[in-house]
């Protein structure tokens, strides 16, 4: 900074001391050092306008922002306990076990038309062979000369092939029945299993869903709440900027009523006062610095919080969608 220049080229040393310096010297030098200082205010008011105008409406925004996701805090936890109710955790259960019992069905259902085919096949199977082997006796009785045993395996044989006929006609039956009836009872079950299912996954999804939003809902206002206080703690700099600026203005009020003495001021006593002056300036510049570093660390905490905050909403927005989607599916 120019101040601190013009006041760190002014040595305490006996060498300055035996200097011989005019009053219009001391004018030159008051002039520059005011000059610089007036410059030094010029930018620290320039700071403290931004400061005003842009942090106060932050800090605004911020406030309305926090209330709005208390709102959403609240809605959050309706959210939760919505999903984690125990009505709703029990209906899922006895949903569970609904889709346990339509498998059971499905499994008889199957099971059922597989044993009816099977026991059709083998007495189908069966009478075949005895209406083959009543025939071959009915041939072999007549050969022998016993006509009416050769009639009676004819009747039974005839009979047996009437048997075959009927249960064929059943089997037929059992095919259609099958058809309309099971193959379509066990693609609807089919059906129903699948969306039990996806409503079981959707809802684990959601009851994981809920608790990593109460999770992001709570850190989203611990970040807006350490926000505020970065904003509040900004506000202070901005209050030790003022100061300083304040200093500034009172030193060179000094200088120019030490300037406007110089013409009656006895020499010695002027370097003395400008002695003291690199001291002053060095105060002033350490000040600034220390505003600046704490102004720095205020801006790079407020950056990530609000990086933070946009992330957090952002999955907040996402979630809001994915719960409208299971609430409506």
């Amino acid at each position: 900074m120019d101040t601190i220049y013009i006041f760190e080229s002014i040595k305490i040393n006996k060498r300055f001391f035996r200097m011989k310096i005019n009053c219009k010297d001391y004018d030159s030098i008051i002039s520059n050092i005011t000059a610089a200082f007036y410059g030094v205010n010029v930018k620290i008011n320039d700071l403290l306008l931004f400061m005003e105008s842009d942090f106060v409406k932050l800090s605004k925004d911020i406030r309305n922002y926090y209330e709005q996701v208390k709102i959403v805090s609240d809605g959050s936890r309706q959210v939760s306990d919505k999903i984690l109710d125990g009505g709703g955790v029990e209906f899922f259960k006895i949903l569970k076990q609904s889709n346990d019992r339509v498998s059971e069905i499905k499994t008889f259902c199957n099971e059922l038309y597989s044993f009816l085919h099977q026991g059709l096949d083998d007495i189908q199977h069966n009478t075949k062979n005895l209406h083959t082997k009543f025939n071959k006796l009915a041939i072999f009785t007549e050969e022998s000369g016993n006509t009416e045993f050769a009639n009676a395996y004819r009747d039974l044989s005839e009979k047996l092939n009437n048997v075959q006929s009927e249960i064929t006609e059943i089997t037929d039956h059992i095919e259609k029945v099958k058809t309309m009836v099971i193959d379509e009872l066990i693609q609807k079950i089919d059906a129903l299993n699948g969306q039990i299912q996806l409503q079981e996954f959707e809802h684990e999804r959601a009851l994981d869903n809920a608790k990593y939003l109460d999770e992001k809902v709570i850190n989203c206002i611990d970040n807006i709440e350490k926000l505020i206080i970065n904003i509040q703690y900004h506000d202070i700099i901005r209050q030790k900027m003022e100061h300083i600026a304040a200093a500034n203005e009172d030193t060179v009020d000094n200088l120019q009523r030490f300037s406007s003495t110089l013409e009656h001021s006895d020499e010695l006593e002027c370097k003395k006062y400008m002695a003291i002056l690199p001291m002053v300036a060095k105060i002033h510049r350490n000040k600034i610095e220390y505003s600046k570093d704490e102004c720095e660390q205020a801006l790079n905490s407020i950056m990530s919080e609000l990086k933070q905050i946009l992330e957090d909403t952002t999955y907040l927005s996402v979630f809001r969608i994915d719960f409208y989607n299971y609430l409506f599916y």
